[in-house]
């Protein structure tokens, strides 16, 4: 991909070159490097708004109110699992289901490494619980909300519902996948 960003510079620059317009290159670069910072400083403070919100929710007891919701679901798609994957799956799965993907990571990563059997083989657990959380469940989508903000929507929280819906949708579809494949791969061997 970075090869092809630059030939594409390269492209522009010869371009403008030739056409006699790099001054409008140049003002053009600039403002969209100038635009990029407006818009990074923008996401730093709603995602700061974001974060404290979710931690103080994360400290009032709603991600192990979401933890203990989520188990009982999670114990029928993942029978095998230990009780300390299971935590840590149902960690991840709550944080992405928040909006803290950050928060999310470590606890995947845990569930990972308990799943892991050693011998450099992804278990049919590891294989399930990437894609559910690839496809995770968004409650409360910050960062499109975020985007949506900075980007001057009248009512970012708009997206609630369809991310919920869309989501959900994909999730099944992602296990009903996972489980169709191992049936059909165990009809093959």
């Amino acid at each position: 991909m970075g090869k092809i960003f630059c030939v594409l510079m390269i492209l522009s620059v010869v371009f403008a070159a030739f056409s006699g317009t790099v001054g409008k290159l140049t003002d053009a670069a600039v403002e969209a490097c100038a635009d990029a910072v407006q818009l990074c400083i923008g996401l730093c403070a709603g995602y700061s708004f974001w974060l404290g919100l979710i931690e103080t929710a994360q400290e009032a007891g709603l991600m192990e109110g979401l933890s203990r919701l989520l188990s009982p679901i999670l114990r029928r798609l993942f029978p095998k699992v230990s009780d300390d994957a299971m935590q840590d799956i149902c960690t991840n799965l709550s944080a992405n289901a928040l909006g803290m993907g950050n928060a999310a990571t470590p606890g995947g990563l845990s569930a990972m490494r308990r799943m892991d059997r050693g011998d450099g083989i992804a278990t049919d657990e590891m294989i399930l619980f990437v894609i559910i959380n690839i496809s995770s469940v968004q409650l409360l989508p910050t960062g499109v909300m975020t985007v949506l903000s900075q980007a001057g929507a009248s009512n970012p929280s708009r997206v609630i519902l369809p991310s919920i819906l869309a989501t959900l949708v994909s999730t099944a579809v992602g296990i009903v996948c996972c489980f169709f494949f191992k049936r059909l791969e165990g009809k093959n061997t």
